[in-house]
């Protein structure tokens, strides 16, 4: 069978994708011909206007933006990743910038890890914390300011002490040190901490690395966290979920070209590997209670839809919120979050406040 190939025609906010395909495919797969998908008319203005920029943006975006031909080629990697990181800087500064928390770096274990602390703490959270697990595509955003910043700004929202992981990233470090690296940090903490007291959250590839951690700490027999929020995670490394066809070329930051960064992390091991794709666990041997946030348009949908249903089979509390129009990651930016990126961090926290108990 032919292979599909994809590109973008932008027209007043609009994609069209046009796809060159056989008239016919079989094993139960459609065909579906051009067709030009407009902004959701359900989403706030602000959130329509990053729509909008972001169709451009893609547009403009230079082909194989992010993916080197080979996984196998670590400096080809370290120049992809410097780039990407050069371009991500203003973003994290800004993400900084608005936080109202200081952050001090330390090491826990030999890992490196970004301590935040809140300028206004939360009388009922002093002896609470959130373990923080950092995206980037398993390989980007590992030179500390990211998880620095996001110290910071959880701190900030949250009004407790964080701890955000630097782990060990790719290319020279794949799987499974950043989940060891995790899991080290989780272990310390452990040490002088109610394990009712510790949220797990990550975001992208960390939720990914969060949540192999947290099970990899159920299977050593080590008490559960208390709550592991999940934020628009990769969970199924193998990309077999029906978002990672339906809604290529809708994300507006993520594609299928991610293959090359989840090969990059697995290095060689088996990606439906329970180790590797949380999604094909085991929940009834126990898990915390779990948040889980997507994006309508992005093509990770599925992994969380899948995990949702997973948990609560295995009877784990666990709530799926996902937002109509939006890609991979906020609509906004830190400076001006959209409505709708204020309600994730509106809906985190009613979350915690229902599940993070006993109260102290």
């Amino acid at each position: 069978m032919k292979l599909l190939s994809w590109h973008i025609r932008v027209a007043l906010g609009a994609l069209t994708v046009v796809l060159d395909a056989p008239v016919s495919a079989g094993d139960g797969a459609i065909v579906l011909g051009p067709r030009t998908i407009p902004v959701s008319g359900l989403i706030s203005s602000a959130a329509r206007k990053s729509v909008e920029d972001g169709v451009v943006a893609k547009a403009n975006r230079p082909s194989g933006f992010g993916s080197p031909a080979t996984s196998a080629d670590k400096a080809l990697w370290k120049q992809v990743i410097t780039a990407t990181d050069a371009a991500f800087a203003p973003m994290i500064r800004a993400l900084r910038a608005h936080a109202r928390a200081s952050v001090q770096k330390t090491e826990m274990a030999g890992v490196p890890v970004y301590v935040g602390t809140p300028l206004q703490p939360r009388t009922d959270r002093l002896k609470r914390a959130i373990l923080h697990v950092h995206g980037g595509g398993f390989a980007m955003l590992a030179d500390g300011s990211y998880a620095e910043a996001m110290a910071a700004q959880i701190a900030t929202r949250c009004g407790c002490t964080v701890y955000s992981v630097n782990y060990r990233a790719p290319p020279d470090f794949p799987y499974p040190t950043p989940v060891d690296d995790s899991l080290s940090v989780y272990r310390t903490l452990l040490k002088t901490m109610n394990p009712a007291d510790i949220v797990v959250q990550g975001e992208s590839a960390g939720g990914t690395i969060a949540t192999s951690m947290v099970l990899q700490a159920r299977d050593m027999s080590l008490p559960m966290p208390a709550i592991l929020v999940l934020l628009s995670p990769a969970l199924d490394l193998s990309r077999s979920g029906d978002s990672h066809f339906v809604n290529e070329g809708l994300d507006l930051y993520l594609s299928r070209s991610i293959a090359s960064l989840i090969d990059l992390y697995a290095a060689g091991n088996d990606l439906k590997s329970p180790s590797l794709s949380p999604l094909f666990s085991d929940f009834s041997k126990g898990f915390p209670s779990t948040f889980l946030q997507a994006g309508g348009r992005e093509i990770l949908l599925s992994d969380s839809i899948a995990m949702h249903r997973a948990l609560r089979r295995a009877g784990i509390p666990a709530e799926l919120h996902i937002w109509e129009g939006m890609s991979h990651g906020p609509f906004g930016s830190p400076a001006a979050p959209a409505p709708e990126d204020d309600e994730v961090s509106d809906e985190i926290e009613r979350f915690l406040e229902a599940h993070w108990s006993p109260k102290p």
